[in-house]
């Protein structure tokens, strides 16, 4: 009996050493966090900001929550991928505030799915980790999607789905672009701009309102951030001066939850 305990106590002490590992991996970063928005002066927000309702049965039933914090922020994004989908909707390690004339919002986030297991019985439940870096500019956006290129796009242009095309054929190649409103998307993503976004690596950018969001699977490590906030600022630079007067937004969010 004392022999087969020996390969439960070695389990249990990997366990406790993994949790011991992944503790100091979250304190660690969230240091590294906390540098970096006193270096860009941001604000930094470790707490879970989720989109469940307190309370009991009757505050869930009845209440009226749709002005939380939470929530005003979490709507922010749900026309956008990766928001909108999903259950347990968190965002956390928020890095909030202005730098160089843009309002940005840097967070984890995730979203929870569930699946049968079949026959046996029983769901299985997922987690999805992202990472998200938005930019709020006084400038009202077109509705854009520049994902990376794919068998799937090619698979959907085949059977009629629709992307917008460029001079450039590489960029072309590179993204698949879809727009609500193709004029004034070929007005943002001018020749100068493609130039701009090809010196970069390829990475999922979204148009929509005031906001400027890249997302990407899994998290952003601390070194990442500022490389991502220089793309988008070097691309904000780029929007055309007239684009900026004809479609100017008087910019009233109040942090990032108004």
């Amino acid at each position: 009996m004392e022999f087969l305990a020996i390969p439960f106590l070695v389990i249990f002490a990997l366990i406790v050493i993994g949790a011991i590992v992944s503790k100091k991996k979250l304190e660690e970063r969230r240091a590294a966090l906390a540098r970096l928005a006193t270096q860009y002066g941001l604000k930094f927000i470790p707490d879970a900001l989720n989109d469940a309702v307190p309370g009991g049965f009757w505050a869930q039933a009845f209440g009226d929550h749709s002005q939380t914090d939470e929530r005003r922020f979490l709507s922010r994004f749900e026309a956008l991928w990766p928001f909108g989908t999903g259950t347990h909707r968190i965002a956390r390690d928020l890095l909030y505030g202005t730098h160089g004339n843009i309002d940005w919002a840097i967070f984890d986030y995730s979203y929870q799915t569930t699946s049968s297991n079949g026959p046996d019985g029983g769901q299985t439940t997922t987690t999805h980790p992202f990472g998200v870096i938005c930019a709020r500019i006084p400038v009202s956006l077109p509705c854009i999607h520049l994902s990376e290129e794919n068998f799937l796009h090619r698979i959907g242009c085949k059977l009629g789905a629709h992307e917008m095309t460029f001079e450039l054929e590489e960029f072309n190649r590179r993204y698949f672009i879809r727009a609500d409103d193709e004029r004034a998307a070929y007005d943002l993503l001018h020749p100068q701009a493609i130039e701009y976004l090809m010196t970069l690596s390829t990475r999922d950018w979204q148009f929509s309102g005031c906001q400027i969001v890249i997302a990407r699977t899994g998290q952003y490590m601390p070194h990442e951030i500022p490389v991502v906030m220089g793309e988008i600022d070097g691309f904000v630079r780029l929007i055309p001066g007239y684009v900026k007067e004809d479609r100017a937004l008087v910019p009233d969010w109040q942090g990032p939850f108004r």
